[in-house]
């Protein structure tokens, strides 16, 4: 279930993250007339945002391999899933601040980076934009890591955040290739529902982390053996 959910995360959450990289998804060097090759670009610099997500999936995965190890993966998916309850409650970006706390100083870097690769033209600039967005300080982004602490090691977690990356897709396309014409009203729809699949998900954890032997969503583990990701 949580691969599903990782997806939705990546899906409904995509219309917050407009704010940030809207403006670059429409921005970006394609300079190009041909559609057919804006598209394949537009897919290049996503291939490069699902693959730094996926990347950081890895390093998330591998805490949580060690934390299930250790005998605590119940425990962090039941906490992950109550600091996104939270988020939703107190209305706030609790894992925007969060990261903004401890990673506000890869911005500049990777911002001056940005500005270099936008003066290129050709296809690997494009690549390589699509690896420094998926830097940037995002709470939607930081909350979908929380959560993939929960896929039990390495290649889950990487797994969860290629699939969250996949879900937010469709939205930086659009913005990429239409402009802003769709996304106001696609942007209200999406702010809507997110908060419900922002609890849905962390319900989800919940349940996993309480071992209540429901298959897929919360399997039993009493040998101590890591749970993986469904």
């Amino acid at each position: 279930m949580l691969w599903y959910a990782a997806f939705m995360i990546g899906l409904m959450g995509s219309a917050h993250c407009l704010g940030m990289c809207g403006p670059i998804a429409f921005a970006l060097p394609v300079r190009t007339s041909d559609r057919r090759i804006r598209v394949l670009k537009y897919l290049l610099y996503n291939a490069g945002r699902v693959a730094t997500y996926g990347a950081l999936g890895l390093l998330t995965g591998l805490v949580g391999q060690g934390l299930a190890i250790a005998g605590l993966q119940q425990t962090v998916s039941i906490v992950a899933g109550l600091l996104i309850i939270a988020s939703v409650v107190l209305m706030q970006d609790v894992f925007g601040r969060m990261s903004g706390n401890m990673l506000g100083g890869i911005q500049k870097p990777v911002r001056r980076a940005f500005q270099t690769y936008f003066r290129k033209s050709g296809w690997s600039p494009l690549f390589v934009l699509g690896l420094l967005n998926g830097l940037l300080p995002c709470g939607m982004v930081y909350m979908a890591l929380v959560a993939s602490l929960a896929a039990g090691d390495m290649l889950s977690g990487a797994g969860f955040m290629m699939l969250f990356g996949l879900g937010t897709v469709p939205m930086m396309l659009t913005v990429s290739l239409m402009g802003t014409m769709l996304s106001l009203k696609m942007r209200s729809l999406f702010h809507k529902a997110m908060p419900y699949v922002a609890c849905v998900v962390a319900v989800l954890l919940i349940v996993r982390g309480l071992n209540m032997n429901i298959p897929y969503v919360s399997p039993e583990n009493k040998s101590g053996k890591i749970t993986q990701c469904h």
